[in-house]
Parts: C-alpha cells; structure tokens; sequence
C-alpha cells in the first residue's frame, strides 16, 4: 500500500489489489471504503433528529384528521391512507436520493410505530367511527376474533395465508419499482389501518375463564402447602 501524509497505511487484505479507477486518493482498501459507505448511509444529522419526529407527528395529526371525517364516505375511507403517506414519501425519496438508505429505513420505522399506534388508539376510543372510516377494517377484525377465540381460521393453515403474503409482498415491490416507493408506501399504509384495527372486548368475557385459572392457582398452592411435609416420605418410600 503506498504511503500517505500520516505514514504507511495497513491494509486488512494485504494480496487484493485494488483496481486504480476504484481506489481512493489515499489508496483506500475496499473494508475501508465500505465501511465508510455504510458509515455515511446510516450517518444520523441533528436536521433528520428534528424532522423525523415532525413527519411521524405530522402524519399522526393527518390520520387524526381524516380519521374523523365523515361525507362523502367514500373518498373519507380512501383519503385516510393518502394523507398517512403524505409527509413520509418526500422524506424518504430525499433521503434515498443522497444515498443515505439506513437512515430512511430507521425514518420509515419511525413513520410505521407512529401510524400504527396512533390507528389503534383511534379505534379503542372510537369503535364505531373507526369501523365506518377503515377499509376491510371490520372484515379483518372478524377474521381475527374467530381465529382468536376458536383457534380456526385462515392464520391456522399456512397452506391459507402464506399465498396471500407472497402475493401481497410481490405487488408491493412490483409497485416500489413502479412508482419509486410512491403507490408502494400507500399500500403499506392501507394494510397497517386494518391491521390495527381493533375492537374492545368485555371483561364479563373474562370472568369465567380468568375466575377458573385463578382457582386453579390457589389450588396447586394448597396442594403444595399441604403435600410439602410428606411428600419426601412419600418420594422415598416408593422407590
């Protein structure tokens, strides 16, 4: 390795040679460079520590919004995953166009955490709006409460929901490849509203099957309790 300024440079693979339009001025290794490729996609500036938490809000307050909207219904249920998107896609096409991917994954995470929480929390409050406003929100939540309560249902059998999950994972990418992430984000958003949404349960439902697990508590301490004394005596005598 030729030397620099600051002295010899030590190379991790001392036999690769490196092709002269592909190194750096200072003869950079390809770990090095790597390494510093890795370094600067994932690099976090104090401008994205400000505007990530804006755009996760921003879409937040959006969702908020044309959550409650009411009439005309229709454009109401297709307007509530547009207007999730609406912050999110500009950030992560800029931060992809400077090359900086790690950051506009952990940008992406932090939109999804945002819109998610905010779906469910909207739905526990508002059952009845959130079942007008959320496509195939009840339709799925039915789906999930009989495979819940019975332990039946299509997320029991690979055979049923694995097709489903490759299909809707190949139109998703076919649509990041299309539209550059755009229609690709927006599903991604349609799918996260009726994931998360849910219904309150009562807790009479509760009662008979807590009650009879608590009972059965208590009754193994007892047993215990009471059996702690002999049971070695016993244990010994039946070998």
């Amino acid at each position: 390795m030729p030397p620099d300024a600051k002295g010899p440079s030590v190379s991790l693979f001392p036999h690769f040679r490196v092709a002269p339009e592909l190194a750096g001025p200072l003869g950079d290794a390809p770990p090095q460079r790597l390494m510093r490729a890795v370094s600067d996609a994932g690099r976090v500036s104090p401008s994205l520590v400000v505007v990530i938490p804006l755009v996760a809000g921003g879409s937040a307050a959006l969702v908020t919004a044309g959550f409650h909207l009411s009439r005309p219904l229709l454009l109401a249920r297709l307007l509530l995953p547009l207007l999730a998107c609406l912050p999110a896609w500009p950030m992560m096409a800029l931060l992809l166009l400077r090359g900086r991917r790690l950051a506009a994954f952990g940008a992406m995470l932090c939109w999804a955490a945002a819109l998610t929480t905010t779906m469910v929390l909207l739905t526990v409050s508002e059952p009845a709006q959130a079942e007008r406003i959320i496509l195939h929100g009840r339709e799925y939540w039915q789906e999930m409460e009989g495979w819940v309560m019975t332990g039946i249902g299509k997320e029991a059998s690979p055979a049923l929901f694995l097709p489903e999950h490759l299909r809707n994972a190949a139109v998703f990418v076919l649509l990041s490849l299309l539209t550059a992430g755009a229609l690709s984000l927006l599903m991604g958003a349609c799918l996260m509203d009726y994931m998360s949404y849910y219904r309150r349960w009562s807790w009479r439902r509760l009662l008979l099957p807590g009650g009879l697990a608590l009972c059965g508590l208590l009754l193994d301490i007892v047993l215990k309790a009471l059996l702690a004394p002999v049971w070695p005596e016993l244990m010994r005598a039946s070998f």
